[in-house]
């Protein structure tokens, strides 16, 4: 894995998301437009999730009330500083805090985030619990807090705190406005600057407890943020009620902090924080860490097989293949292994000349949608959506404008209203298309299947657990696990059997398996198809048969690359164990195998035939042909005879995975 754009700055995003689940477009996680707000910070701090949350590349810190759907708070991780992290128990569900080693300058220092979401006084939670001390917890969890922990505090508090830091409060709780702002006249080292001149009941608790604390509110007085902009747009007003805080150890650190634009997502503003740090943060990028698919050709119906037959007869062509056939260094492995390099070059170049419009392409496909590829979002849509956007710009701009801010919400819900029309006629009539079906459309199962939202998912450090799995699964190396006996009794069978199976493949056999190849079937790392191999004419079969005499003239198999696709079969989808390995592997390779397994059929069926019962790996053999074997015992032994039957149903997991590879030489 390549740890890529290596910084020494540890970035943080706090939002109120107002829910991670929407009921129109789902899992807002999925979303490419939501990711772009977070997925650049190494922490990752969100408020009123409503449900537990499962970013891909994060390790999720969630809480949530009991009973109740509101609320809730995640803290999410970037799971290359994992390892540093550690939950920080609180006794409040509205309050979260982690500990993270070794981010501050001195190694005894650590750095702790602590998120909080504080519902408004007049919510439904707070009116049916009658508890509003959520403020009053966070003073007390920081005094329990190590002496080497530095809090960095954020989160939605919903308290108006006007442009006080928190060395001054307010007794008199009826001064206006005016008296405020003449009370604060002198008292610029303890003001910081804020849109928002409101100060309300909660602000003025949210400040004593800061005082307590010693801890001051950096909106407003930090880079990026010199005009405290507002947090919060809501139809009747905006305000600012989204806080980062912390101490003045921590203060020096930050190099800005950064109020985003409101979106459709939330009606509260995603907040930015960049500051110090002592540890190289390692940000990864798949496209750094996983190379890309290669291109693949696709023999389509629009292809002339003609055009690849005749192009085999090129002179240029025609050159390769004769110094395949005619190669007379062929005296080792590796002379094997280039004289295979050599085949596959020439298929390709014979496809690349022949049919490079059936080749296939990665690039995503390019519309007018940009990151909305649904079927259901149209064009009217994006027009939508650009124009809310556009308003969106217009109310950070304009934040006292209260015609635009009426304007703006008109539009977001109508944007929703829309979406969720659209969604529902798509899936109405992907539904009806199945039912009214003659045959059963599993491609129009598949297809609904795809738009059912699943909150787990796999990210990349995840399938950097796969690849050490089936890596560490495949490699392993296993003793021989033959007696001196055998070992010798295979000595002396050698001879016999050399002249039966390791005879020169002939042009019979290998025609003979390529007329059995199936079409439209996948390809291994050499991006050889069948049908390249079913429409090679006689000159280049005579290439393959001289690649495939050289393996088995030297026992060398150049074709032990496969790729790997894992197959979930039950219990949790990030436990390797659960899976099923589908292999994909050459078609070169699978052709000269399956050249092999005919020989070892026709020399076992001459030599030691299976019995008539044995029905595994046999031809035209299934399972079920053991089930009338199964009925007439019953009907002999139990139901005739009054007898016991005991039977035995055995399935090894796993089997061909773990099986000892030093058996196969003395079985065979």
């Amino acid at each position: 894995m390549n740890s890529q754009n290596r910084k020494n700055a540890l970035e943080l995003a706090t939002w109120n998301v107002h829910g991670i689940n929407d009921r129109t477009t789902g899992l807002k996680t999925r979303n490419s437009d939501f990711q772009k707000h977070l997925l650049k910070s190494d922490i990752i701090c969100l408020q009123e999730t409503k449900a537990p949350v499962n970013i891909p590349n994060y390790k999720c810190f969630n809480k949530n009330r009991p009973n109740s759907h509101s609320g809730g708070v995640c803290i999410g991780i970037h799971r290359s500083i994992e390892k540093l992290v550690s939950e920080v128990k609180v006794d409040s569900d509205d309050i979260i805090a982690v500990r993270i080693r070794g981010v501050l300058n001195s190694p005894s220092r650590n750095l702790l985030i602590v998120n909080v979401y504080d519902s408004p006084p007049n919510s439904s939670f707070k009116k049916r619990t009658g508890n509003d001390e959520t403020i009053d917890d966070v003073l007390e969890f920081l005094a329990t807090i190590k002496v080497e922990d530095e809090p960095l505090i954020v989160g939605d508090f919903n308290a108006r705190t006007s442009v006080l830091k928190h060395e001054y409060t307010l007794k008199e709780e009826n001064w206006t406005n005016d008296i405020l702002n003449s009370k604060l006249s002198g008292l610029e080292t303890t003001c910081r600057v804020s849109e928002d001149s409101i100060l309300n009941i909660r602000g003025r608790k949210l400040l004593d407890t800061l005082a307590c604390a010693n801890l001051t509110i950096l909106n407003g007085s930090v880079l990026g943020d010199i005009i405290g902009r507002y947090t919060c747009h809501l139809y009747n007003g905006s305000s600012v009620v989204d806080y980062v805080i912390a101490s003045e150890n921590i203060k020096s650190r930050v190099h800005s902090l950064i109020i985003g634009d409101p979106n459709e997502f939330s009606d509260h503003c995603p907040i930015y924080v960049k500051m110090d740090s002592s540890l190289p943060i390692s940000q990864l990028v798949v496209t750094g860490s996983f190379g890309k698919a290669p291109k693949r050709f696709k023999w389509s119906p629009g292809c002339d097989p003609g055009n690849f037959v005749s192009g085999q007869s090129e002179e240029q062509i025609q050159i390769n293949i004769d110094a395949i056939c005619n190669m007379s260094s062929c005296n080792n492995s590796d002379d094997v292994y280039r004289a295979n390099e050599m085949l596959v070059n020439l298929y390709h170049k014979l496809v690349e000349n022949t049919l490079i419009s059936c080749r296939q392409s990665n690039k995503k496909p390019s519309g007018k949608l940009g990151n909305h590829h649904e079927p259901w979002f149209t064009a009217d849509l994006m027009k939508e959506k650009r124009r809310l956007n556009r308003h969106n710009r217009w109310l950070t701009k304009h934040p006292e404008d209260s015609k635009l801010r009426v304007k703006l919400f008109q539009l977001k819900k109508q944007y929703k209203k829309n979406i969720r029309k659209k969604k529902e006629e798509f899936i109405k009539c992907l539904n009806k298309n199945i039912e009214e079906g003659k045959n059963i459309s599993w491609n129009g199962f598949k297809e609904l299947k795809r738009y059912k939202h699943h909150d787990q998912s796999l990210d990349l450090f995840d399938m950097t657990n796969f690849i050490s799995f089936f890596t560490e699964l495949y490699q392993t190396q296993t003793k021989t696990c033959l007696s001196s006996e055998e070992m010798k009794l295979n000595i002396n069978l050698q001879d016999g059997i050399s002249s039966a199976l390791n005879t020169d493949i002939t042009t019979d056999e290998l025609d003979e398996c390529i007329k059995k190849l199936k079409t439209n079937k996948a390809v291994g790392e050499d991006l050889i198809c069948n049908e390249f191999l079913k429409n090679s004419g006689n000159d280049m079969r005579r290439a393959l048969l001289k690649v495939f005499n050289a393996c088995l003239q030297y026992g060398t198999y150049p074709w032990n690359t496969s790729y790997i696709t894992p197959l979930h079969k039950s219990g949790s989808i990030y436990d390797p164990n659960n899976y099923r390995a589908i292999a994909v592997g050459s078609s070169l390779g699978k052709l000269f195998s399956s050249i092999l397994l005919g020989r070892l059929i026709s020399f076992r069926e001459e030599y030691a035939p299976n019995p008539k019962n044995q029905l595994g790996f046999c031809a035209d053999g299934q399972t079920s042909d053991h089930l009338p074997t199964l009925h007439t015992c019953v009907q002999k032994y139990v139901k005739q005879r009054k007898e016991r039957l005991f039977t035995c149903f055995v399935d090894f997991r796993k089997a061909f995975d773990t099986v000892s590879t030093g058996y196969y030489p003395g079985r065979l």
